[in-house]
């Protein structure tokens, strides 16, 4: 009997620090660093959660080919239930609409390892790895934030000889203690980097469409639509 299809929301800007190409050929860049922020934002009805990060990583060029890097991710994720959206539902208690608007404010960390070529990328990654619990009820004991584990990895297959067509399938491993492991398998065609089309199929749950563009190589737009 809920109304409204759940919503996110997401902005997130990131950029290079010192980041310099080797002026001698055979001779690798140095190490560089990356700072970001993202703000993300879910609204399920009457719940929402929104979240505030920064990030740094250190970005490590092993070969002509390779680089390795490691990141931190930290910040705050904020839950909030406003009871009042719920009134007329099942509740012969009455317990859920006679309640205010409450909040749970919570810290967040993440940690990150990647592995990259212009063609392949390797990733791992755990979110919410401070234990924190989301109390929205009075009295009532909030439910516990697990941990999120990631394993990530995709390539892409030039279509033309000029490479401006290019295929980039990829997928993503996800874990949480006490669920079973989430899937993810995914498709971009690209077209240079001016914008793409995607399909994304979450095993057991969703497919999802994906369009974007990219502007002057500086700005991404995207879009995206479960079904």
């Amino acid at each position: 009997g809920l109304e409204g299809a759940p919503q996110t929301y997401f902005f997130s800007a990131h950029t290079a620090l010192g980041k310099q190409d080797s002026e001698f050929e055979g001779v690798l860049p140095r190490p560089y660093h990356g700072v970001g922020i993202a703000v993300i934002g879910d609204q399920i009805n009457a719940y929402s959660r929104n979240v505030l990060k920064a990030s740094y990583s250190y970005q490590l060029p092993l070969t002509a080919k390779w680089t390795a890097s490691a990141g931190i991710h930290a910040g705050f994720q904020q839950y909030k239930l406003d009871a009042s959206m719920l009134q007329g539902l099942n509740d012969p208690a009455g317990t859920l609409g006679s309640q205010d608007v409450t909040k749970s404010l919570v810290p967040d960390l993440s940690f990150g390892l990647w592995a990259h070529t212009k063609d392949f990328y390797f990733g791992l990654a755990s979110f919410q790895l401070i234990p924190a619990q989301a109390n929205l009820s009075e009295g009532v004991e909030g439910a516990a934030l697990k941990a999120h584990h990631w394993i990530t990895s995709g390539v892409r297959i030039p279509l033309d000889s000029a490479e401006n067509f290019n295929l980039v399938p990829s997928l993503v491993f996800k874990y949480v203690q006490s669920a079973p492991m989430q899937v993810d398998l995914n498709t971009k065609l690209r077209y240079k980097d001016y914008g793409w089309l995607g399909t994304s199929y979450r095993h057991k749950d969703a497919f999802v469409a994906i369009l974007g563009i990219t502007i002057k190589s500086r700005l991404c737009l995207l879009y995206t639509s479960d079904a």
